[in-house]
């Protein structure tokens, strides 16, 4: 459990350190569910 904190700690300084933030999808781009209706 721990080692998987730590990876995910070293994960997010990676991408901080590369400034990347988490990819969210872009907004403009409606979700699937909502393409059905």
């Amino acid at each position: 459990f721990s080692t998987q904190i730590d990876m995910t700690k070293r994960a997010k300084q990676a991408f901080d350190s590369e400034g990347i933030s988490i990819p969210l999808p872009p907004p403009e781009v409606p979700a699937p569910e909502a393409r059905k209706q």
